[in-house]
């Protein structure tokens, strides 16, 4: 469990991470306690946040927070390079149906 005080200040991954590679600033509107983080688990947690992105207060999946600007810039990197691995599987998978089936 982790908790998110009022005014503490987080990073946002942003929504398209595999073109934007910025981390977005936002600050803490609403203390909240948390779930542990699963990779593999999507996290229920939302926390409110004023993001400087969108300029008001906005819910946030605590997933995609951190605490450290340079944490979520490293997260922002494992993410699009899991979002290409995936794309590259898919694709191979195409390829060889194609070259086997002349379909999909």
């Amino acid at each position: 469990m982790i908790i998110f005080n009022e005014e503490d200040v987080v990073y946002n991954m942003p929504i398209r991470f595999w073109e934007e590679k910025e981390p977005i600033k936002c600050i803490v509107k609403k203390r909240q306690e948390t779930s542990e983080i699963n990779v593999k688990e999507s996290s229920q947690d939302s926390i409110y946040v004023y993001s400087e992105e969108f300029g008001h207060g906005v819910y946030v999946n605590r997933k995609s927070l951190f605490f450290s600007k340079e944490n979520c810039r490293k997260a922002i990197e494992l993410y699009s390079k899991l979002h290409d691995l995936y794309s590259k599987d898919e694709s191979d998978k195409i390829v060889e149906s194609v070259l086997s089936n002349g379909s999909l």
